[in-house]
């Protein structure tokens, strides 16, 4: 309140009016920061359990089956998400990596599938080297009828 009083009164030279300001949009930006981060988050895991749904139904308990099926589907949601799509098998061998992805063919980081096992799960960061920059990740199994995990989908977003 004091930084309020000053400004209102208008005591404060150029540089602490500056300075002030400069406090109060940190303060009022911060938990706007949170509510992107969060609303980000839930997007992220809302579509990769979209296309777990998806990938399940299509996959016959053989996450390969899918690889024929859901290209086109999984394709226009990269684009529209401007978000790369991987879809891994059980052990986390990318079977499929959307066109914005150089990463088909290799395996995501093993400490990202015990991260998993249980859920869904998201972070901001680079994944130990994983991407040469940090990105919003959301990584969700995919699983058959009977609860079996084939597999993963992983969304990457700057």
């Amino acid at each position: 309140m004091l930084i309020l009083n000053l400004v209102a009164k208008r005591d404060l030279a150029g540089e602490d009016f500056v300075l002030c300001l400069l406090i109060i949009t940190v303060i009022l930006l911060y938990p706007v920061t949170g509510y992107i981060e969060q609303a980000k988050k839930d997007t992220l895991i809302r579509n990769a359990e979209e296309i777990c749904t998806y990938i399940s139904e299509i996959a016959d308990e053989n996450i390969d089956s899918a690889n024929d099926l859901a290209p086109p589907y999984l394709e226009t949601l990269s684009e529209s998400l401007r978000a790369e799509i991987l879809i891994t098998d059980k052990s986390g061998y990318i079977v499929f990596a959307s066109s914005q992805s150089d990463k088909a063919g290799s395996m995501i980081p093993e400490h990202l599938i015990s991260g998993i096992q249980n859920g869904s799960y998201f972070t901001h960061s680079n994944l130990k080297g994983f991407y040469d920059k940090d990105y919003y990740v959301a990584i969700t199994p995919i699983t058959s009828g009977d609860g079996n995990t084939l597999g993963y989908t992983v969304i990457a977003q700057h």
